[in-house]
């Protein structure tokens, strides 16, 4: 795999925590490709989807938006790519969640995205996310 490819697959990473974060869901759509998935699991067991395509995981972050009254930051960070092909790979990184209310930062949760990537029109995007996290939130 190309270095450039291995650097644009952390910038989607990077990408898709800021528009997450600053609610642009136009953003987040970009991040993803209209058949992918998306598995979130709680390490008490508790799971949710997977939300299968683009509309349902926009679903799902719509979602947490509306129930959400704090501001979010997620901090994707330890990156790694393991390629499959020129145009997949396997990424694997860690989330740390921090919550901003009232004047005051919290750490919410951390966990591990393991992710499945794919080159499509010359453009990286998320084919299947599994978010792994190590408390609820």
């Amino acid at each position: 795999m190309d270095p450039s490819a291995t650097i644009t697959i952390h910038e989607l990473m990077n990408r898709y925590a800021h528009a997450i974060d600053a609610h642009d869901l136009v953003a987040v759509e970009a991040c993803f490709t209209n058949d992918a998935s998306f598995a979130i699991e709680v390490a008490d067991g508790i799971s949710a989807g997977p939300f299968e395509g683009r509309a349902a995981i926009l679903d799902l972050v719509r979602g947490a938006y509306e129930s959400q009254s704090d501001r979010r930051r997620h901090v994707v960070t330890n990156i790694f790519v393991d390629p499959i092909s020129d145009a997949s790979a396997h990424v694997t990184s860690n989330l740390t969640l921090f919550s901003i209310a009232n004047g005051e930062l919290t750490a919410l949760t951390t966990g591990v995205y393991r992710d499945r990537v794919v080159r499509t029109n010359a453009r990286w995007q998320i084919e299947q996310r599994h978010l792994k996290v190590d408390l609820p939130y």
